[in-house]
């Protein structure tokens, strides 16, 4: 994804739950893009913290060779 920020990783601060930003509940991801850190969501009170750099996916739609890139359509 050239140009656009990588997708970031958001854990529920008591563990087991792993979403990206665009996954959280509404009043989370309002929230999310205020913090760089931990919040706790002013609207329904869950606790968040950051998970590392994401690394960007390859799209499907290319298939890679040892000399060229074809496109699948």
């Amino acid at each position: 994804m050239r140009g656009y920020p990588a997708p970031r990783l958001w854990s529920s601060a008591f563990g087991g739950e792993v979403v990206y930003e665009v996954d959280l509940p509404g009043c989370c991801e309002h929230d999310a893009r205020s913090y760089r850190d931990a919040f706790e969501c002013a609207g329904c009170g869950a606790s968040w913290r950051p998970v590392g750099e994401v690394p960007p996916e390859a799209c499907g739609f290319i298939v890679e060779s040892g000399e060229e890139e074809w496109g699948a359509a």
